[in-house]
């Protein structure tokens, strides 16, 4: 019925219908999910908000133009079985959910504008029999929310602006002081943006809203705090090793892969929400929707973290490699003519073997290692030697000094005396690998392709079965079976809440059963409802409709009768009854084990566990 009501509420449209699936479903989900307050049944009413764009209550009460929103209110609190005044759950048309009045003036989202709405939420009328109504401005229209929106705008233009500078800087030479300020910018939006986007997850998370991926807003939200934080902090990084490398310390292999790491998440977030933005802002376009202040600013910072963090990413290997190279350059100017030959030589070996970034670390770490130089004497005395036995020495990793082939790791000296003079035991014969291979460094950019799947979901409607005519006469069903309705009494039809719903379980009980069986069990629920219902129902303060009771007598019957004859139901009468009571009194949404007291309203709720509960087990 829930359902049947949202499809009437919102109902398809010419375009746009997948939108309109979803809000109906997101609805359902926040109203359905209510139950939880009320011992597992939905009690819930709908009532209409209007909005004006008056400026005066008196005109806006009297508006001829104005917005129509629906707003479900579900129970919560009772004070001795009665909610009339105690706090009750208002869901909008977003599905939000407020935890009571006061909450939903606060804090919803109509457009801005004055809103006219019941007085409290509810249905009242005067002496006079006029609805008795409210008149409020909406949180929209509040000098606050425009402020907001003025700072978002200024935010998402600031940010476009602040993208093109690192594009032009990869084509042309621009200022330094423009490239500092488009940095300066870069932050600034990041934090506004993974501030905005936190913010918005945290009132998502309070009203009851989705904050998984699969929602664009939670997933718009989520991308802009994670490429906000990384972004700023990988941009942080990056100046910091500028400046460590401009101070000409040594900037460890360990710091260039942390900086680069962090530019590279920050790259890929940020790109994820550049095509993510741009895929929703196309979609939107496409249903004819409103595109959010909040959304241009996601977006606005998702393009400038991602061409500032391509453009640190660069200069951070850039940098790091200049750096090393003037650290090598003013160690070898340091040397005499024969040291710098034979360390050109090695260097070349080591660049060779282990490629040039990894290279030029080990050759500075080795320098740094063995200050004396000596040792470059030492492999100038010996170089034709080392030629002659097919050797070539390089720097090594940390700690490993000079190494012969890339394998052997050798004291200078003790290779200079061994050669030279014949001293102690031979080095040469402990290095059993031939000259190493060249190591190959492909440095190569790849263009990673967002793939976008467009999925198109067509699910076969089908027809509702047509209904057969209500009343107190005699009908014949779709299986032939004449049954006289004035047979099962008045009190049955007069608890009729959906006819549709009432005319398919009356098919396809006529369809499953005989026509004795039929008879029975419509005898039955007239039974029911004339000695049982009323004081179930003056117990749970729930209106029990004639289709619900039909359909739990059938679902008994078909899970729970091995045979479904007359003659064997007959003899289960009392025991159906039985789990008609059983079934109808466990909904008591009054029926509460652990009452907690309501400190708004002064009255007590209970909240019940939705997913451990099985009717069928009735």
């Amino acid at each position: 019925m829930l359902k049947d009501k949202l499809n009437n509420l919102i109902p398809d449209q010419e375009k746009g219908n997948r939108k309109i699936v979803e809000m109906r479903k997101i609805i359902f989900d926040s109203v359905w999910a209510q139950r939880k307050y009320t011992n597992r049944n939905s009690l819930s009413a709908i009532i209409y908000v209007f909005v004006s764009d008056c400026d005066r209550k008196e005109l806006a009460i009297n508006a001829k133009k104005f917005s129509c929103h629906p707003v479900f209110r579900t129970r919560k609190c009772t004070t001795d079985g009665d909610s009339s005044h105690c706090c009750m759950i208002f869901i909008d048309e977003l599905g939000r959910v407020y935890k009571n009045w006061k909450t939903y003036l606060a804090n919803n989202e109509l457009p801005s504008g004055l809103m006219i709405a019941p007085l409290n939420g509810i249905y009242t009328t005067d002496y006079n029999g006029h609805v008795q109504l409210e008149v409020h401005p909406t949180p929209n229209g509040s000098a606050a929310k425009q402020l907001l929106g003025v700072a978002d705008t200024a935010t998402a233009v600031a940010g476009f602006g602040a993208a093109t500078i690192p594009l032009a800087a990869m084509m042309m030479t621009v200022a330094p002081a423009l490239i500092t300020g488009a940095g300066a910018v870069c932050a600034t939006t990041a934090a506004y943006s993974a501030i905005r986007s936190l913010c918005n997850l945290v009132d998502r998370k309070k009203h009851e809203q989705s904050i998984g991926l699969d929602n664009s807003q939670a997933r718009n939200a989520w991308i802009g705090v994670g490429a906000g934080v990384v972004g700023v902090g990988a941009s942080r990084a990056t100046n910091v090793m500028t400046r460590a490398a401009a101070a000409g310390k040594e900037i460890s292999l360990a710091t260039e892969l942390l900086v680069n790491g962090m530019n590279i998440s920050s790259i890929v977030l940020s790109g994820t929400g550049v095509a993510n933005g741009i895929l929703d802002l196309l979609i939107k376009y496409r249903d004819d929707e409103e595109v959010t202040s909040m959304e241009l600013v996601q977006l606005a910072a998702s393009l400038v973290l991602f061409t500032h963090s391509v453009s640190n990413f660069r200069m951070a290997s850039t940098l790091v490699n200049d750096t090393h190279s003037a650290t090598i350059q003013d160690y070898r100017k340091s040397l005499s003519n024969r040291q710098r030959k034979i360390f050109d030589k090695m260097s070349k070996e080591t660049i060779r073997i282990k490629g040039a970034q990894q290279g030029k670390v080990d050759i500075i770490r080795g320098a740094n290692d063995m200050p004396s130089k000596q040792y470059l004497n030492d492999l100038y005395k010996i170089n034709k030697k080392l030629n002659e036995a097919k050797v070539r020495p390089a720097f090594g990793a940390a700690g490993e000094g000079v190494v012969l082939n890339n394998d052997v790791a050798v004291n200078t000296n003790d290779l200079r005396n061994n050669l030279q003079h014949n001293k102690g035991s031979s080095v040469l014969n402990s290095v059993t690998k031939p000259i190493p291979t060249t190591h190959s460094e492909v440095n190569a950019v790849s263009n990673s392709k967002l793939l976008i799947v467009n999925v198109n979901n067509k699910g076969d409607s089908s027809a509702q079965p047509s209904a057969v005519a209500i009343g107190m006469g005699s009908i014949v069903l779709p299986n032939n079976i004449l049954i006289s309705l004035s047979e099962y009494g008045t009190r049955l039809y007069e608890i009729i809440a959906n006819t549709g719903s009432f005319d398919d379980i009356i098919t396809t009980m006529a369809d499953a059963f005989s026509q004795q069986t039929f008879e029975f069990l419509m005898k039955l629920a007239q039974e029911f409802v004339e000695t049982h219902l009323e004081k179930i129902r003056n117990t749970i303060k729930i209106f029990i409709p004639a289709e619900t009771i039909l359909y739990r007598i059938f679902l008994y019957v078909e899970n729970n009768c091995a045979s479904q004859t007359y003659a064997f139901l007959h003899t289960k009468k009392q025991e159906i009854l039985r789990s008609l009571n059983i079934y109808f009194n466990s909904l008591n949404p009054n029926s509460y084990l652990n009452k907690i007291r309501c400190d708004i309203c002064g009255g007590s709720y209970s909240i019940c566990n939705l997913q451990d509960f099985n009717y069928a087990q009735l």
